[in-house]
């Protein structure tokens, strides 16, 4: 596949024409039998001005998404520690006693 489904490559032998100006050539590029490029670049796309948000709009985190709720989870794990850290040391307690009886 030589196109996204939106956009494809720039080919410098393409001859077709682009009547909508929307930078994409309006008829597919041949490159051999059963392969083509359906949204062919009508100029060579400057890679020096291209950023990855450009690139992978999907992967990268929204901006106006909230943080990553860091202090909830961090809060929890201290406290499911300290309980059972309390259950320790009820159960040792109770084990002494039991013994010492």
């Amino acid at each position: 596949m030589f196109d996204d489904g939106r956009e494809g490559n720039y080919w410098s032998d393409y001859t077709g024409t682009d009547s909508d100006g929307d930078g994409k050539g309006d008829t597919p590029y041949t490159i051999d039998l059963g392969r083509k490029d359906n949204y062919p670049l009508m100029s060579p796309f400057d890679i020096s001005s291209a950023s990855i948000a450009d690139a992978f709009p999907d992967i990268l985190p929204d901006p106006k998404s909230e943080p990553f709720p860091t202090t909830i989870i961090i809060g929890s794990a201290v406290t499911v520690v300290a309980f059972f850290a309390g259950l320790l040391v009820y159960l040792k307690k109770r084990r002494r006693e039991v013994a010492q009886k």
